[in-house]
């Protein structure tokens, strides 16, 4: 910086200066936008969106062995269940669909996935068919999307705006400390 002549104090006020004058841009042409319930209604009956299908998996694996016996390991309750979590149909591994046939609270027979060495079963704990979104579940980020559509489309088409970043862009290049020579 101060091979430009500037010192790091200058430099650090034009930075504040640019970053205000960037703040009231983005507050001004944020009071021009506004969001209505009636707009954000419109838009959710317009484009509705349902939840993904999903499982909540346990997976465990069945001691060497073992894998005929697995009824009796189920019944001794003798399987430590590793808690996957929930998992969209669409995420689940190619090897694993089978689970999308299998009811809740459904344990599967034994199965070797391929490079492994031991046995595993798995079971269903949870299912989630898609539905459909509720509005509440998607207020705020209809609200977001509406938002920045109107502040792209109105930075786009305001004459006044864009008039007005032509000035300050104008007065910038006129204070600005640093100065390069092509």
């Amino acid at each position: 910086v101060e091979a430009f002549g500037v010192s790091f104090n200058e430099y650090k006020d034009q930075i504040a200066r640019l970053m205000a004058i960037d703040y009231v841009k983005r507050a001004e042409l944020g009071q021009k936008i506004t969001i209505t319930a009636q707009e954000i209604e419109e838009y959710y009956q317009a484009y509705p969106q349902e939840t993904p299908e999903r499982y909540y998996l346990h997976l465990a694996q069945i001691p060497s062995g073992k894998e005929r016996n697995l009824k009796e390991l189920l019944k001794e309750k003798k399987l430590s269940w590793l808690d996957l979590g929930w998992i969209n149909k669409d995420d689940l591994a190619q090897e694993y669909s089978f689970v999308k046939k299998m009811a809740q609270g459904q344990v599967s027979q034994a199965f070797i996935v391929k490079g492994a060495q031991r046995y595993k079963t798995i079971k269903l704990v949870d299912k989630e068919m898609p539905r459909l979104r509720s509005l509440d579940e998607r207020y705020n980020e209809i609200e977001q999307f509406l938002f920045y559509q109107k502040k792209k489309k109105l930075s786009q088409n305001d004459s006044f705006f864009f008039v007005k970043r032509r000035f300050s862009l104008y007065q910038l290049m006129n204070n600005a400390f640093l100065h390069t020579n092509f």
